[in-house]
């Protein structure tokens, strides 16, 4: 998947991913250890080179101590 093919949908979670990660002073690093992903995947994911599973996105959010749902809003 490459970002020319990205969804509006990928995009936002992409973006609010990084966005409360921010807010929490989150490294990706420490997101994706808390997660229980690699750090490699979680950059690809982020980068909009990999598409993530909804198991995965419930654990990065779980990691960010919030609801899946916050992942999804505009």
């Amino acid at each position: 998947m490459s970002l020319k093919t990205e969804k509006p949908f990928q995009r936002r979670i992409r973006k609010n991913i990084l966005r409360l990660a921010g807010a929490k002073n989150i490294t990706l690093e420490r997101l994706a250890v808390e997660a229980d992903l690699t750090s490699s995947f979680v950059s690809q994911v982020l980068a909009g080179r990999s598409s993530i599973s909804l198991a995965s996105l419930e654990r990065l959010a779980e990691a960010l101590d919030v609801d899946v749902v916050e992942l999804f809003k505009a």
